[in-house]
């Protein structure tokens, strides 16, 4: 899975190096869709550590004008072998969590063909957490507990986009975030995504 994500970034940072051979003009578009996957940690003692995670959600972009937007967020994550703060859990554990989202972004000056932005998210985030305690007396046997939760989130983004083909844009996005669960826990990413302008407006220079 690691070595799929790393081709998959390899492959976006080189088109990032070239200019869209379908326009020679800046484009943008009142609304669209992206879809990513996204590969995420928490920090230190403020949060956990832990096994990356590894994430799929969508964005819906609505842009009435150039400078900013507005964005829904679906998302799904998942990390294991948690450990919360200075508080360990026993054994293997689990966090799954949807993420339910709105962004609002600005966008920025940025060489001809791409596409900046920075934004800041709030979210409410229903969790389920996952605990494999050992059971007593049987050797290499757990007992599973389930929990479930809900909280709001907060993130903030910073990304870039670049054409591929006509309305079709590569999108790599970063992203530092709070999640208020026990202790608080602070996550940073990145998500590489692929966008559908459903409409598009052309500005040329």
């Amino acid at each position: 899975m690691k070595k799929l994500m790393m081709i998959t970034i390899t492959l976006i940072l080189t088109n990032l190096n070239l200019q869209s051979q379908f326009s020679n003009d800046d484009s943008w578009s009142k609304q669209s869709v992206t879809l990513f996957g996204d590969y995420s940690l928490f920090l230190g003692d403020y949060g956990a550590t832990y096994d990356a995670g590894l994430g799929i959600g969508a964005i819906y972009d609505y842009r009435p004008e150039k400078s900013y937007s507005f964005s829904g967020l679906l998302e799904y994550q998942s990390w294991s072998d948690v450990r919360n703060g200075n508080k360990a859990y026993p054994n293997r554990n689990f966090i799954d969590n949807i993420k339910l989202g709105a962004i609002a972004k600005g966008y920025f000056d940025a060489p001809q063909g791409f596409d900046a932005y920075f934004g800041l998210g709030i979210s409410y985030n229903l969790i389920e957490y996952v605990l494999d305690t050992p059971a007593e007396g049987l050797n290499n046997s757990f007992q599973r507990f389930k929990t479930s939760d809900n909280s709001l989130g907060i993130d903030g983004v910073v990304g870039v986009r670049t054409g591929i083909y006509d309305n079709i844009k590569a999108d790599i996005m970063a992203r530092l975030g709070w999640l208020g669960i026990e202790n608080s826990t602070f996550i940073v990413g990145f998500s590489v995504g692929i966008t559908y302008e459903l409409d598009f407006i052309s500005e040329e220079y």
